[in-house]
């Protein structure tokens, strides 16, 4: 399996050594090959690279500057040169937990043969909306694309985002990817972020740093953790005629009830503290197993049980009787 990082870089030389500092001591960095696209205007940065011994690497410094864009799609296809099977892309402000790329190798060999087409790859960064409990550390489940802080996918669909990848923003090349494909596509991500965004100076976007701070750094990232095995969140939760008639009684009780909705906030609070935590949870069907409804983070009352202000969590984690925060968030008096 011919395992390669990408690596982007540009004017930051403290947090491109910080990446390599955490990749150095991530679990069977040994076992990769590192592929950085370097823009000029900073020995410093390229410096850094020169330092890095952890594994075999090629360094390419651009003459001109590419713009991230363009550098990234530039490392990419360097990958591709090079024959990658399982490929993990970083930037400059991105730092690995010590089993991210073991994470990233599981994901893309092992969970995403399994999975649908329509789960594109693999992303490391979370920013939780509470501390993941313990049992969580190790759980993996799917959200719509695209979350670009360290991310991980195999040859098959690099190729086809390769064929789809677009220049009209320099500064973004996920932008057109979220546009075209976040209603149709997904991504794993872990309960326990793998990734920890630092890039708070200097940032492509000018915002200042306390924005920065505020929206991309996550309060809860894996550290030194067991080897233990991931897990995709959910099961497979069928199709059965009992399943459709609840589903049918819910969305009846619904509408005879005068149709309330709870808030998109609403929704998402539930989704994430009580949804995807679940072992009840279907993470590639987005349903869950034990009602067979359909449950999302966003999206219409008829196709999203979580809109509907009407219902309930089956056993109890969410909407009247449960715990006083998810009920408040159901916004059920």
């Amino acid at each position: 399996m011919n395992r390669i990082i990408t690596m982007t870089a540009y004017r930051r030389p403290l947090y491109t050594r910080q990446v390599l500092e955490a990749l150095a001591q991530c679990e069977g960095v040994a076992d990769w090959r590192l592929i950085a696209s370097v823009e000029p205007g900073c020995e410093e940065v390229a410096e850094a690279f020169e330092g890095f011994d952890a594994c075999e690497k090629h360094v390419v410094l651009n003459y001109q500057r590419k713009g991230l864009n363009r550098n990234t799609h530039a490392a990419m296809l360097r990958a591709v040169d090079a024959d990658v099977q399982t490929l993990v892309h970083l930037e400059d402000d991105v730092v690995p937990s010590p089993d991210a790329l073991r994470y990233f190798a599981w994901a893309v060999e092992e969970a995403m043969p399994r999975l649908p087409d329509d789960v594109l790859f693999a992303s490391g960064y979370r920013k939780s909306p509470r501390e993941p409990k313990k049992k969580e550390r190790f759980l993996v489940n799917t959200r719509s694309v695209f979350t670009p802080w360290g991310w991980a996918v195999d040859r098959q669909r690099l190729d086809w985002m390769l064929k789809r990848w677009r220049f009209k923003n320099p500064k973004c090349f996920t932008c057109a990817f979220k546009k075209r494909f976040q209603g149709s596509h997904r991504e794993l991500f872990p309960l326990l972020s793998r990734i920890q965004n630092i890039g708070f100076e200097d940032g492509e976007n000018n915002r200042t740093p306390q924005w920065y701070r505020e929206n991309h750094f996550t309060p809860w990232v894996a550290g030194v953790l067991p080897a233990k095995p991931y897990r995709l969140v959910g099961g497979d939760s069928g199709s059965t005629p009992a399943k459709a008639r609840r589903y049918v009684s819910e969305a009846q009780r619904w509408i005879q009830q005068g149709r309330p909705v709870r808030t998109d906030a609403e929704v998402a609070a539930i989704y994430e503290l009580a949804c995807v935590p679940c072992e009840h949870f279907d993470a590639r069907r987005n349903t869950c197993t034990v009602c067979g409804c359909r449950i999302r983070k966003s999206g219409r009352a008829l196709t999203n049980k979580l809109k509907m202000a009407t219902t309930s969590c089956p056993k109890g984690k969410w909407g009247p009787g449960a715990t006083p925060l998810i009920a408040c968030s159901s916004g059920i008096s």
